[in-house]
């Protein structure tokens, strides 16, 4: 008895660090992102680039979704940034990571991302502004899947 609320505790805690993302769509469009995705994005104006991660299990509407930010240019700063949204509609995919601070502005910013699956492969384009402004950076993104 004494062993159950410490793994039960381990295991709350896990489940609550998860990147957990809502898929909306149909059916048929949502099982087409089921698998494992992996890529990169590259910010077209700020110049920063970074890895991205998809998971959806088949039968599933809820994911894991992460960006890694600096990634690539600068794997000791690297920070996660959580996929908040994903939809899909036919074969343009599009959502949201949640607000997070950009280091270049030291503000809080919003990041829509939109893209085209086909086959294995969903390229698309991003944009992000800061919360309450209009000023926008974007870029470019692309995951294959996996498996």
């Amino acid at each position: 008895m004494r062993f159950i609320v410490p793994i039960s505790l381990l295991c709350a805690a896990c489940a609550t660090t998860q990147p957990m993302v809502d898929v909306q769509g149909k059916d048929l469009d949502v099982t087409q992102l089921a698998g494992r995705w992996e890529g990169t994005y590259h910010g077209k104006d700020s110049g920063r680039s970074g890895t991205v991660t998809f998971d959806l299990i088949a039968g599933y509407r809820v994911a894991e979704g992460k960006v890694v930010m600096n990634a690539l240019a600068d794997p000791a700063h690297a920070q996660p940034l959580q996929v908040k949204f994903v939809e899909i509609e036919g074969r343009q995919v599009g959502g949201t990571i949640s607000p997070y601070t950009d280091p270049a502005c030291n503000c809080t910013v919003e990041t829509k991302f939109v893209g085209r699956l086909t086959g294995r492969l969903i390229e698309g384009t991003f944009t992000t502004h800061p919360v309450g402004g209009t000023q926008e950076q974007g870029g470019t993104w692309s995951v294959s899947r996996k498996e």
